[in-house]
C-alpha cells in the first residue's frame, strides 16, 4: 500500500464523517428525543407496564370487533295505528317476518297519528307507521323509511253525489289526534266547507264505526289507507257506502307539498254493482316509518332488511321501493337509515375511494407507531445498532491504516513531506471521529476504546517516522 492510498482512505473517511455531522446537526431534535427514550428504557418496570397496557388494548380492540360480528336479537315495540288499519296489518307482517331474522316486534295499536308521534317522541314505542302531510316537529323522532303512498277514501251514502252535497251533513274525520282529521279538514276547506259551520264532524275510530247501528252512521267517512282498505271495504259491502271522487288533487298540490295525484281503479271494492264504477281521482298521502332517535342503528338496519324482504312484499301484496326510502317526511334521517343508504352505494364510488385512501394512511400511521413502540419496549433502539455497525467500520479502517503504515515505514524512500501529510490527515480523521462520537451513542462502549487505540497506534508509527523520531535515531 502506498502513501497516496493511505491518504485517499483517510480523506474519504473524513469527508464522509463531515457529511454525517451536517445531517446530525439537522436532526438534533430527533437525537434529543432518542436520548430521552433511551433513558426511559432504563426503567424496566415502566417497559413492563406499557407492554401489559399494549397487550390489553389489543385484546380489548379484538374483543370489540368480535362482539360486533356476533349475531344478535333485537326487541322493539311498533305501532301501526288503529287495529283495523292496513298499517296495523303491515306492522303484524313485519312482526311475523322479523321473528326468523332475530327481530322481535311487539305490536301496540294506538289511535291517531299525532298520538303515535307523541308515543315515539317519548319512546313509549320504538318505531311506528305514520302518514305524511303533518306539521308536527318533535325533537326525538327520526325518519326511518318512506313506504308507499296511501289514498284518501271519501266514503258517502244516501243522495250525496258531489262534494257540494256534503254541506249540512255529518262527516267522520277520526279522532282529534289523527292525521286523517288534519288532512280531511284541509281538503274540505279547499272545497269551501267550513268545520262546524257547513258540516258537523264526528270522531269515531274504525272499530266504533263498524259497531254503530245504521241509523247513527255518519253521512260521510274520510279514511286514508292503501288500496284495498279494510275499513272502506267493510263500509261499502255491509253499510251501503260508495266512493266519491275528489277532482282537484293537482290544484291542491300547488298549496301543499304532501299531496300526490292518484286514482282508484274500477271494481276495486265491489263488482256487482261495481264500486267504483269507473276510475276516479283522489289524493295520495305518503306513508312513513319513523323511530326514536335512540333506537340502535343495528336494530334499524335489521328492520329495514325485513321491510324490503320478499316475504313482506308477498304478504302485503304491495311494492315497497327501497329507492324511495329517503323521500322527505319532515324528520331527520335516523343513523340506521344513513348506514343502510351507505351500504347500498357503489363499492368503487369516488367517495369510497377517498375513504379507502384515508383509511390506508391511518393504518400505515398506526402500524408505524406500533412498530416503533415495540422496538422501544424491546429495550434496544435500531438506530443505536446502526451506530455500532458504523463504528465497527471505523475500527476496520483504523486496522487498514495501521497495516498500510507498517508497509510504508519499511520504504526507505518516504520523505518528511509525505509523513507530514499522513499526520495531518490522521489528525483530521481523529477530530471528525470525536465530533461524530459526540452526536451518537453506541450500544457497546468498548467499540470507541478499540477505535481510538487503533488510531493511537497509527499516530505512534507516524511519530517514529518523523525526522528526529525513534526510527530516525536507529
Amino acid at each position: 500500500m502506498t502513501v497516496n492510498d493511505l491518504l485517499e482512505k483517510m480523506d474519504q473517511a473524513t469527508a464522509g464523517l463531515r457529511e454525517l455531522q451536517e445531517e446530525g446537526g439537522e436532526a438534533s431534535a430527533e437525537s434529543l428525543l432518542e436520548e430521552c427514550l433511551d433513558r426511559l428504557r432504563g426503567f424496566h418496570w415502566l417497559r413492563r407496564l406499557m407492554s401489559a397496557a399494549l397487550v390489553i388494548g389489543l385484546l380489548a380492540a379484538m374483543g370489540y370487533f368480535l362482539w360486533g360480528l356476533l349475531p344478535r336479537d333485537y326487541s322493539l315495540t311498533i305501532s301501526g295505528g288503529d287495529i283495523l288499519s292496513t298499517r296495523h296489518q303491515l306492522a303484524m307482517t313485519l312482526r311475523n317476518e322479523g321473528a326468523g331474522s332475530g327481530l322481535h316486534l311487539a305490536v301496540r295499536p294506538i289511535a291517531g297519528t299525532l298520538a303515535i308521534l307523541d308515543a315515539v317522541n317519548e319512546r313509549a314505542v320504538d318505531v311506528a307507521f305514520i302518514q305524511g302531510g303533518l306539521d308536527a316537529p318533535l325533537p326525538n323522532v327520526r325518519h326511518v323509511a318512506a313506504i308507499v303512498p296511501e289514498v284518501l277514501h271519501l266514503l258517502v251514502r244516501g243522495d250525496i253525489q258531489a262534494l257540494a252535497d256534503l254541506k249540512g251533513r255529518t262527516i267522520n274525520l277520526g279522532s282529534p289526534k289523527s292525521g286523517t282529521r288534519i288532512i280531511g279538514e284541509q281538503v274540505l276547506a279547499f272545497s269551501e266547507l267550513r268545520l262546524g259551520v257547513d258540516y258537523a264532524p264526528s270522531a269515531y275510530n274504525a272499530e266504533e264505526l263498524l259497531a254503530l247501528p245504521e241509523a247513527k252512521l255518519p253521512d260521510a267517512v274520510l279514511n286514508i289507507a292503501t288500496v284495498p282498505s279494510f275499513l272502506a271495504e267493510e263500509l261499502i259491502k255491509h253499510k251501503g257506502y260508495r266512493l266519491l271522487e275528489i277532482p282537484f288533487p293537482k290544484a291542491l298540490a300547488l298549496r301543499h307539498g304532501w299531496v300526490a295525484d292518484t286514482t282508484i281503479l274500477p271494481y276495486a271494492y265491489k263488482t256487482a254493482p261495481p264500486v267504483p264504477d269507473k276510475e276516479i281521482q283522489s289524493l295520495g298521502v305518503n306513508l312513513f316509518l319513523v323511530g326514536h332517535k335512540d333506537v340502535p342503528e343495528q336494530a334499524v338496519l335489521r328492520l329495514l332488511d325485513v321491510l324490503y324482504s320478499t316475504g313482506v312484499r308477498n304478504a302485503v301484496r304491495m311494492h315497497i321501493d327501497p329507492n324511495a326510502i329517503a323521500r322527505a317526511s319532515g324528520y331527520p334521517l335516523s343513523v340506521g337509515t344513513e348506514r343502510f343508504l351507505q351500504r347500498n352505494e357503489p363499492l368503487f364510488s369516488e367517495e369510497n375511494l377517498d375513504r379507502l385512501k384515508s383509511m390506508f394512511g391511518l393504518l400505515m400511521s398506526g402500524a408505524t407507531f406500533i412498530v416503533m413502540g415495540l422496538r422501544w419496549l424491546r429495550g434496544r433502539g435500531e438506530s443505536r445498532v446502526r451506530v455500532d455497525r458504523e463504528f465497527r467500520g471505523y475500527i476496520r479502517l483504523a486496522a487498514h491504516i495501521n497495516a498500510g503504515l507498517a508497509q510504508v515505514s519499511d520504504d526507505p524512500g518516504i520523505g518528511p513531506e509525505e509523513i507530514t501529510q499522513l499526520t495531518r490527515s490522521l489528525s483530521g480523521l481523529r477530530a471528525a471521529l470525536l465530533i461524530r462520537l459526540a452526536q451518537v451513542q453506541t450500544v457497546n462502549p468498548g467499540l470507541t476504546a478499540a477505535l481510538f487505540n487503533g488510531l493511537e497506534m497509527a499516530a505512534s508509527v507516524l511519530a517514529r517516522l518523523e525526522p528526529g523520531g525513534a526510527a530516525a535515531k536507529t
